[in-house]
């Protein structure tokens, strides 16, 4: 791939399904990687005022049973599940990393 991944290329990868996600990584020199795990961070960080915003607006609706509780409570689930799934890719692009590392100490 190329070494410097456009923002497009970049966001084709981080949504991936993991498998093949994993498989494009390996496919990436390190500068591309990086730029990618830079990425996967800044979704990481927005995600991360989504769910805190989220976290605001569910304790203004006490009912458990309340529309407003469950609809938030459901984005709430999701937005936890993309921070998770950028979690497990920004380690996925943290080992390669040190994958590369590696090879590159065993040649020099």
């Amino acid at each position: 791939m190329d070494p410097q991944m456009d923002t497009k290329a970049m966001e084709d990868i981080m949504w991936l399904e993991d498998e093949d996600f994993e498989t494009a990584v390996k496919q990436l020199d390190l500068r591309s990687i990086l730029c990618l795990m830079e990425a996967l961070q800044t979704s990481m960080y927005e995600e991360q005022l989504q769910f805190e915003q989220l976290t605001r607006q569910l304790q203004k609706y006490p009912d458990r049973n309340s529309y407003n509780h469950r609809k938030i409570s459901t984005a709430l689930c999701t937005t936890q599940s993309l921070l998770t799934n950028l979690c497990t890719k920004h380690m996925i692009c943290s080992g390669q990393v040190s994958v590369i590392s590696l090879i590159f100490m065993q040649i020099n």
